[in-house]
């Protein structure tokens, strides 16, 4: 075999190897079971799903009316896993937290001061859509929200705490007011725009991430690594596989990882 077949068959080799890695790298940060219930597969007849039509029934053990309403002075902590459902989180000028849904069944129930609000994954839903309103200014103590391959905002959020997964689908937040952060993107869009006061974990598989931060850069310590991708943290730069720590003596850490994706934090 000459030196030429040797090169080419040699590249093939690496290529495959890098393909099947980009390829692992999606289905465990998530990126594929997301993706399962969204229109593209669908379209490509990778995943077979029936278009259904339905609207939210009431209940006498969980809340699944459209007009669902909680007291937002009883409620402190905010669970939203919601995975192939538009969903826009907007300000209220009442004391209430209301639920609105339109094509797609949503359970909302109270366990002790945690309101839990969740719709079945496993059932294709054609333009779903869910509306939650929030009082303008309510701080919640706890906040995890799981999302899928749909387009979603979230015109403010207050809270101490904020556990956020986001598969292969695009969420903005607009006014963030948060303590502490640890947000992970699979394959899908994060942009943030707020402040982070305390520590934040993020995690960016193959998708971007991109934060407009109140504050200055020196308010934080950094620990970033990127493996195939690209981060801008300021004015301060990686591209490719590299890892940078800052020690600004400071109380908020930030741990920002990037795998093959983009994350970019601005001040």
């Amino acid at each position: 075999m000459n030196k030429g077949y040797r090169n080419a068959i040699l590249t093939a080799v690496i290529l495959a190897v890098i393909g099947v890695v980009f390829v692992i790298g999606g289905i465990l940060l998530g990126g594929v079971s997301q993706l399962k219930g969204a229109d593209l597969l669908h379209r490509l007849g990778i995943a077979r799903y029936d278009y259904v039509d339905k609207k939210i029934t009431s209940s006498s053990t969980s809340t699944t009316a459209a007009d669902a309403a909680y007291d937002a002075d009883d409620i402190k902590n905010l669970e939203i896993n919601l995975g192939e459902s538009e969903v826009k989180i907007v300000k209220g000028t009442g004391n209430k937290i209301l639920i609105e849904a339109d094509n797609t069944v949503v359970e909302s129930r109270v366990d002790g001061d945690r309101l839990k609000i969740s719709n079945d994954d496993d059932e294709y839903l054609n333009n779903a859509n869910i509306i939650i309103t929030i009082p303008k200014g309510k701080h919640f103590s706890e906040v995890n929200i799981k999302l899928g391959a749909v387009e979603s905002t979230i015109e403010e959020l207050n809270c101490d705490e904020l556990d956020l997964k986001l598969g292969a689908g695009e969420l903005e937040i607009s006014e963030g007011n948060i303590k502490d952060a640890d947000m992970e993107v699979g394959a899908g869009e994060l942009r943030y725009i707020g402040s982070i006061n305390g520590d934040l974990d993020a995690k960016c598989g193959l998708g971007n991430m991109s934060f407009k931060l109140d504050g200055d850069e020196k308010d934080h310590n950094y620990n970033l690594k990127v493996g195939l991708g690209h981060m801008l943290v300021g004015n301060d730069s990686i591209n490719g596989a590299g890892s940078r720590n800052v020690d600004n003596d400071t109380d908020s850490d930030f741990k920002i990882e990037c795998g093959a994706g983009n994350v970019e934090v601005l001040f």
